[in-house]
């Protein structure tokens, strides 16, 4: 008899059965067979294993060795050097019957000395202010009374960019304007993108197969991971040559998710809006193309949120408003809106 998978014959291996010969009892055969399951089981459940731990710890050492790389590059930086600032600001963008202007920015101090004065016009001017960024550590230094020195204490690269933040959110709570938040970056989003650029590429590299083989779902999960891990690639190699509509990353994700926090944020306060008004928004300029599309599209923003399921589920999903209470010294939250 040929054995259809491998083509040889199983008589010229395992001799013929002779007449009369009995046959492996239907019970013994049924028992081979689960504990021959239970194999396969235990066999996939390790290589899943392998592949995840893998990855996990592929991605989690990019992510320290970029900690120390930019922590290097925090030390050197001169943050008072204003010729390195990047400061882009955007035509306005019509929200609702509202205007928002986008300004991006390099989010480090010398940015932030190098714009002071536009900062504060543009910041007594609008009703409230959109920035990327403003965690705790952040509004506790966020105070009218900080200096520039205090806002520098820390030479991290987080830090430096907090201090970019706190130090608009010091003019915000000088001249009595709350900020909002619409950011949903979140850790885990974070690591779910190392472990995509990072941590999948390694582990399929480690865990594939150099031989020939046939597309069994195995090779065929592996080739699939490949084609993510190159999606999401792409977007970084060439970051302008990819339209808005083609990136697939955690950037645009956020750009996506923010921009529809924007447009609730505008329904919702709108009525605090003037009609000569305009709402400054604060980000990294890389987020600015994507933001500016998104707001302009909501049928191409919603279309591309159902791509981000694997972000959405560890996403921060609120609109979060700050307000400065003076009697207290201290950032409040004043409100928080899922969306």
């Amino acid at each position: 008899m040929i054995n259809p998978e491998h083509g040889y014959s199983r008589e010229l291996f395992c001799g013929s059965k002779e007449e009369g010969e009995k046959s492996e009892p239907q019970e013994n055969q049924a028992l081979s067979s689960s504990s021959h399951t239970r194999k396969n089981l235990l066999r996939n459940l390790g290589g899943i294993a392998k592949f995840v731990g893998i990855s996990a710890i592929a991605a989690k050492g990019v992510d320290l060795g970029l900690d120390v790389f930019l922590d290097s590059f925090a030390e050197a930086e001169d943050v008072y050097d204003f010729e390195n600032s990047c400061y882009e600001v955007w035509d306005s963008v019509e929200v609702n019957g509202k205007k928002v202007r986008p300004v991006g920015v390099s989010h480090l101090p010398n940015t932030l000395f190098a714009n002071e004065a536009d900062i504060v016009k543009k910041v007594k001017l609008a009703p409230f202010v959109f920035l990327e960024y403003f965690w705790e550590k952040d509004r506790k230094r966020a105070l009218p009374s900080t200096s520039d020195e205090e806002l520098l204490a820390e030479r991290t690269y987080d830090d430096l960019t907090g201090a970019f933040f706190a130090g608009i959110g010091r003019i915000c709570a000088a001249e009595g304007k709350d900020v909002i938040v619409v950011n949903p970056q979140s850790k885990i989003s974070y690591y779910t993108e190392l472990y995509l650029l990072f941590g999948l590429p390694v582990s399929l590299i480690a865990t594939g197969n150099k031989k020939r083989e046939r597309l069994s779902r195995r090779s065929f999960l592996r080739k699939a991971g490949a084609g993510v891990a190159g999606l999401v690639w792409l977007p970084w190699v060439f970051p302008n040559a990819s339209p808005v509509h083609l990136r697939w990353n955690l950037i645009d994700y956020r750009d996506v998710r923010s921009a529809k926090g924007i447009d609730k944020a505008i329904k919702r306060y709108g009525d605090k809006i003037g009609p000569t008004q305009e709402v400054p928004l604060f980000q990294g300029r890389s987020h600015n193309s994507g933001m500016v599309k998104y707001l302009q599209d909501p049928r191409l923003r919603e279309a591309k949120a159902f791509s981000y399921l694997h972000y959405r589920l560890a996403e921060e999903n609120t609109i979060r408003r700050y307000t400065y209470n003076a009697e207290v010294n201290s950032w409040l939250v004043k409100e928080k809106v899922e969306y």
